[in-house]
This record gives C-alpha cells, structure tokens and sequence, in this order.
C-alpha cells in the first residue's frame, strides 16, 4: 500500500535544502548500473561531470516539483521526483538542446550523515506533470 503525503511548498523546499546539502558534501550518486542504462546515456550524451551533475539537482526549485511516493523496495522511504528544462550541449551534435529531464531521488541514512541517491537522471520518456505549476 503507498503511503500518501501531504505536499506543501515548505516540504519540497525542506526536501531541496536536503538535496543541495548532499551535492554541496559530494554526499550524492547517480545510479549507474545495468538497470540505469538510460542514466548512463544521459550523462554521457551531454558530458555531464560529476559537477555539472550537482549544479542541475541545486538549481531545482519547487515548482520542478512533480510528486513524491514510497519506495517500491522498502515502503519506508520516500521518493521524489522532478522535472526541469535544461540547456545542454549534445556531444555528438555539438548543439546547444533544451532536454526535458526527469530525476528522480531517494535519501538514505547513513552513519556520515545523508546520502542522496539519485534513481533516475534523464531525458524525460513521457510528459512531466508538475504538482505546483
């Protein structure tokens, strides 16, 4: 059973102080196994550096907000997901591309403190529906 949250703009943003504190502590990762192909891709595709990574999750605001849900695994952790537009140069192209792109996080607990775990960072494969626009 999926446990429902009450959104607010204070949460999003207390979950997004959370996410730019990670980056700012390197204390993130993307998932890039053989399940996270798309990830792989996606980074690769547009050079994204481990910086250039971080810089896109502490530009996320509220309004990129999409939805929150328990994990699929667990139940009892929370997953955020998010979408924004941005401006990326295609490697293989060399043009500049406005990307749709859908990430989607988790935070775990650690004894060094939080970990955030990015499940899902791409091109968007279907429309984002934004819960505050």
């Amino acid at each position: 059973m999926k446990k429902i949250l009450m959104i607010t703009k204070e949460i999003v943003e207390y979950v997004l102080i959370r996410a730019y504190n990670c980056c700012n502590n390197d204390q993130f990762i993307i998932s890039r196994n053989e399940n996270r192909e798309e990830n792989e891709i996606f980074i690769k595709r547009y050079n994204l550096t481990k910086s250039r990574q971080a810089n896109m999750i502490k530009s996320l605001v509220y309004t990129d907000f999409c939805k929150s849900e328990g994990d699929i695994k667990t139940q009892n952790e929370t997953v955020y997901i998010f979408g924004k537009m941005y401006e990326l140069m295609d490697i293989e192209t060399g043009k500049e591309e406005l990307v749709n792109t859908y990430i989607k996080f988790v935070f775990k607990q650690r004894k060094s403190g939080e970990l955030m775990v990015v499940i899902s960072f791409h091109k968007a494969n279907k429309e984002v529906k934004y819960y505050f626009k």
